[in-house]
Order: structure tokens, then sequence, then C-alpha cells
């Protein structure tokens, strides 16, 4: 209700208004018109001023999340939505990531997008990854099952759809399917002229090849890495994506003159 009950620091129980519930009968009393319009407002000062909206860089796409709800926004609350779950996913709270990302792709669901809309596969493909990560393969493998017939996914979110499939697989043990799925991925970012996705998929099928032992194919996957990391230039280090693949290409590239000893 309005009113709530507290004791004071001398046991005496106190009556006030509870400032929650006021702020829902206020708002409630604004007509719909104004409040979009203080919704639509506030979205337009976080996209153009972030920086100064928020400590903490969670609070800003949460916030967006709401205020894009609020006008019925689905598709702009769905798209901070999965990027809350990526920052969440770069702190390595992979349960709080996946909870993210679900209310994205039940925000979508719920109003009739398609489940090949864009923010939708990026929201599957991010949840894989978080399994994965997390250890949690049989959880991460239904949730390939879910994934729509890739012949009907668009081609620019096919590739981390296979690249992701293909990882998975080398955490599961299916090695022979991975690593059909991660040349399918080398393949398609090669035609897409998408470096960054290209050197994921090398990598990831260097480590395959290092799993089964087959060091010169690894080392020579690695080589190659090391000539298509020049062409990419400098890396966002704030940008997670970019900070994940810097620090795979350090530590696989870094294991490359080991691995060269090994074979000589």
């Amino acid at each position: 209700g309005l009113f709530e009950a507290r004791q004071d620091a001398f046991g005496r129980i106190v009556i006030g208004f509870n400032p929650s519930a006021l702020r829902t009968v206020v708002y409630e009393r604004i007509p719909r018109s104004t409040r979009q319009q203080i919704h639509l407002s506030v979205i337009e000062f976080l996209e153009q001023a972030s920086e100064v909206a928020a400590v903490d860089a969670i609070d800003v796409p949460l916030m967006l999340a709401f205020h894009y709800r609020s006008v019925d926004g689905f598709e702009g609350a769905a798209h901070y939505l999965v990027r809350v779950g990526e920052i969440l996913l770069d702190l390595y709270d992979y349960e709080g990531a996946v909870d993210q990302l679900r209310e994205a792709l039940d925000l979508l669901h719920d109003n009739d997008f398609a489940p090949t809309h864009p923010i939708a596969l990026l929201a599957r493909t991010r949840i894989l990854t978080a399994l994965r990560e997390a250890g949690r393969l049989e959880e991460a493998q239904r949730e390939v099952e879910k994934l729509p017939d890739l012949e009907e996914i668009p081609e620019e979110s096919r590739t981390e759809i296979l690249l992701e499939i293909g990882s998975l697989g080398i955490e599961s043990g299916t090695l022979g399917k991975a690593t059909e799925t991660l040349f399918s991925a080398i393949e398609l970012a090669r035609a897409q002229q998408h470096i960054k996705l290209e050197v994921k998929a090398l990598l990831a099928l260097s480590q395959l090849f290092d799993k089964e032992n087959q060091l010169q194919r690894s080392i020579n996957l690695l080589v190659e890495v090391s000539q298509k990391v020049e062409l990419i230039g400098d890396l966002d280090m704030n940008d997670p994506d970019d900070r994940r693949l810097f620090w795979t290409a350090y530590n696989q590239l870094g294991t490359l003159f080991l691995r060269q000893k090994q074979i000589q």
C-alpha cells in the first residue's frame, strides 16, 4: 500500500509513506503520451551521453532496456538485454548472462519476432558461449537443437553460430563433427572477408588438431593465424569480443614455439 510501518531506533512503530508505492501512484497519474515522451527523452539522453549517466557499465543498457520496454520498443529492449548478457559473460557471470539473454529471447518471441531475427540469433549464440564456458555442455547441446535450420539463418549470423557449435563439439568430444563445422565456418568467414571470425575459427581448429595430437597441422594453422592477425590491425581492448580474441590468440600463439620444438 501507500503506507508502511517500521521501527525507529527506540523501538517505536512509525507509520509513513511507502516511497516505491507513492512513485507508482504518481507515475500512473501521468497521461500515457507524457509518460512515453519522458521515456523517449531518457532513451535519447542515455544513447548520446551514456558515459555520464552511470558509474557501472551495466547500468546504462539495463536502463535502456527498461525505457524501451516502457514504450513498447521491444526490439530495442532486447538489444540492450543482450548487451547486458554480453557484459556479464565478460565478467564470467554465466548464470546472470544466460538469464538476461533468455529474457531477450522471450521478449522477442512474445512479440512475434522471427526466430531468425539478428538479435534473437545473437542471443542464442551468446547463450551457447555462456553454457559452454560454464561447462554445461548437455544444456548447450539442447540449445543447439533449438536453433533454426542453418539454411534459414542469414550468413552474417551463420558464421558465428557455426564457430560456436564447432567449439562446443571440441569440448564435448565430438571432434569429427566439430572439424567439419569449423571448416564450414572458416570458408564462410573468408567468403564474407570477416577476418576476425576467420581467425577465431582457425584458432578453434588448431585447438582441435592439438587435441587429436596432429601437432604439425595445429602449428600450420597457428602460423596462418599469426599472418592473419596483422591484417586485423589494432584491437579495441575495451571491447569484450576483441579482448577475448586477443587473449585466445596470445595464448595459442605462445604455444607455437613449444609445439615447433616438439616436432623438431
